[in-house]
């Protein structure tokens, strides 16, 4: 092999990066509240799905729509703050995904045993988002004890709401 041979494999070209557009549904053309409706129309359908099994298999299913930093009205940290305006500047997705969590909130009324927990966090003043989608152990433990509250009144028949707020602050 030439010596030229050997300094072109060491030492590839270099070449600048192609710029890379990134596609979103906007990009693309698709209209906000259809996109919404399609992705509220999967999980709807999910839901049945689930409950038809649940009925022929004997066990009772239970949904929940995941707090998110973006929706709720949690008083924020300064680094939640900074958090979620990065989350905003995203538009269409952050477009999207309140279109979807509004909706799905507002039809969990007519399916049994869906809950929003959007609003949990609502009373808690400290820290507790690590990103805009995961929350710190005490996060994870005061959606867990809710879970099991809603799941415990729901098996003993007492109606509740399919929206919960947040005002309960663990121990």
């Amino acid at each position: 092999m030439s010596s030229t041979a050997r300094h072109a494999i060491a030492h590839p070209p270099q070449q600048d990066p192609t710029p890379r557009t990134l596609s979103t549904y906007e990009s693309m053309g698709i209209d906000v509240a259809q996109l919404k409706d399609l992705i509220v129309q999967d999980y709807v359908s999910i839901y049945k799905l689930v409950h038809a099994l649940a009925h022929e298999y004997g066990f009772t299913p239970f949904f929940f729509l995941p707090p998110t930093l973006a929706l709720g009205h949690k008083p924020l940290t300064p680094e939640e703050q900074g958090m979620k305006q990065a989350a905003e500047n995203d538009v269409a997705l952050s477009t999207l995904a309140t279109a979807v969590y509004h909706t799905l909130e507002r039809e969990a009324s007519h399916y049994q045993n869906l809950y929003s927990l959007v609003h949990i966090f609502d009373c808690y003043e400290a820290l507790l988002w690590i990103d805009t989608g995961h929350v710190t152990p005490i996060g994870n433990q005061m959606i867990a004890e809710r879970m099991l509250d809603i799941m415990q009144r729901r098996s003993s028949d007492e109606k509740s709401s399919t929206i919960f707020s947040g005002c309960q602050v663990p121990s």
